[in-house]
Protein backbone atom coordinates (compact mmCIF):
# COMPACT_ATOMS: atom_id res chain seq x y z
CA UNK A 1 0.00 0.00 0.00
CA UNK A 2 1.32 3.56 -1.29
CA UNK A 3 1.21 6.20 1.23
CA UNK A 4 0.36 9.95 0.17
CA UNK A 5 2.42 11.48 2.88
CA UNK A 6 6.53 10.20 3.24
CA UNK A 7 7.66 8.85 6.77
CA UNK A 8 9.69 11.65 7.19
CA UNK A 9 6.65 13.82 7.28
CA UNK A 10 4.60 12.19 9.33
CA UNK A 11 5.74 13.24 12.65
CA UNK A 12 5.64 16.65 12.25
CA UNK A 13 3.74 18.15 14.84
CA UNK A 14 0.92 19.82 13.59
CA UNK A 15 1.10 23.77 13.98
CA UNK A 16 -1.77 26.70 13.67
CA UNK A 17 0.94 29.15 13.50
CA UNK A 18 4.94 29.16 13.82
CA UNK A 19 5.30 27.64 17.27
CA UNK A 20 1.98 27.39 18.42
CA UNK A 21 0.18 24.50 18.40
CA UNK A 22 -3.22 23.08 19.09
CA UNK A 23 -2.41 22.57 22.72
CA UNK A 24 -1.23 26.56 22.84
CA UNK A 25 -4.26 27.75 21.21
CA UNK A 26 -6.27 25.70 24.15
CA UNK A 27 -4.70 27.45 26.78
CA UNK A 28 -4.86 30.92 24.86
CA UNK A 29 -8.85 30.26 24.67
CA UNK A 30 -9.28 29.45 28.22
CA UNK A 31 -7.44 31.72 29.65
CA UNK A 32 -8.97 34.14 27.47
CA UNK A 33 -12.42 32.48 28.59
CA UNK A 34 -11.25 32.66 32.02
CA UNK A 35 -10.39 36.73 31.81
CA UNK A 36 -13.74 37.50 30.44
CA UNK A 37 -15.84 34.89 32.79
CA UNK A 38 -13.86 36.86 35.94
CA UNK A 39 -14.58 40.49 34.11
CA UNK A 40 -18.39 39.54 33.77
CA UNK A 41 -19.90 37.63 36.14
CA UNK A 42 -16.91 37.45 38.76
CA UNK A 43 -17.77 38.50 42.16
CA UNK A 44 -14.93 39.61 43.96
CA UNK A 45 -15.48 42.04 47.04
CA UNK A 46 -11.81 41.19 48.16
CA UNK A 47 -9.97 42.05 44.92
CA UNK A 48 -10.73 44.27 41.64
CA UNK A 49 -11.89 41.89 38.98
CA UNK A 50 -9.72 43.60 36.31
CA UNK A 51 -6.18 42.62 38.65
CA UNK A 52 -7.34 38.57 39.17
CA UNK A 53 -8.24 38.95 35.24
CA UNK A 54 -4.54 40.23 34.31
CA UNK A 55 -3.02 37.82 37.06
CA UNK A 56 -5.01 35.09 35.03
CA UNK A 57 -3.48 36.66 31.37
CA UNK A 58 -0.31 36.44 32.76
CA UNK A 59 -0.62 32.80 34.00
CA UNK A 60 -1.77 31.49 30.93
CA UNK A 61 1.43 33.94 28.71
CA UNK A 62 3.86 32.32 31.14
CA UNK A 63 2.63 28.45 30.49
CA UNK A 64 2.71 29.37 26.27
CA UNK A 65 5.76 30.76 26.64
CA UNK A 66 8.97 28.83 25.94
CA UNK A 67 10.64 27.36 29.63
CA UNK A 68 13.62 28.84 31.13
CA UNK A 69 14.31 25.50 32.41
CA UNK A 70 14.15 23.20 29.42
CA UNK A 71 14.28 25.44 26.54
CA UNK A 72 13.55 23.03 23.57
CA UNK A 73 9.99 22.90 25.25
CA UNK A 74 6.78 25.20 26.29
CA UNK A 75 6.42 25.86 30.08
CA UNK A 76 3.31 24.01 30.35
CA UNK A 77 5.15 20.61 28.99
CA UNK A 78 8.50 21.52 31.48
CA UNK A 79 5.76 21.74 34.30
CA UNK A 80 5.01 18.04 33.58
CA UNK A 81 8.33 16.76 33.15
CA UNK A 82 9.31 17.98 36.55
CA UNK A 83 5.63 16.46 38.20
CA UNK A 84 6.53 13.19 36.52
CA UNK A 85 9.91 13.57 37.59
CA UNK A 86 8.79 14.51 41.34
CA UNK A 87 5.80 11.47 41.08
CA UNK A 88 7.68 8.59 39.77
CA UNK A 89 9.47 6.12 42.52
CA UNK A 90 12.74 5.90 43.09
CA UNK A 91 14.65 3.46 44.90
CA UNK A 92 17.83 4.00 46.39
CA UNK A 93 20.24 1.22 47.13
CA UNK A 94 23.53 1.65 49.64
CA UNK A 95 26.60 0.70 47.50
CA UNK A 96 29.58 -1.10 49.08
CA UNK A 97 32.97 0.40 47.95
CA UNK A 98 35.66 -1.32 47.92
CA UNK A 99 39.06 0.33 49.35
CA UNK A 100 40.58 0.45 45.50
CA UNK A 101 37.15 2.67 44.45
CA UNK A 102 35.16 -0.66 42.70
CA UNK A 103 31.68 -1.92 43.29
Amino acid sequence: MAYLIPKSARSVKMEIFKGLGIVDCLIVAATVVGAYAILQIGALPFLPKAIVAIVIIIVGLILVLPSPIIPTQKSYQSIKTIYNYLSSSKDYKKRKVTKNGQK
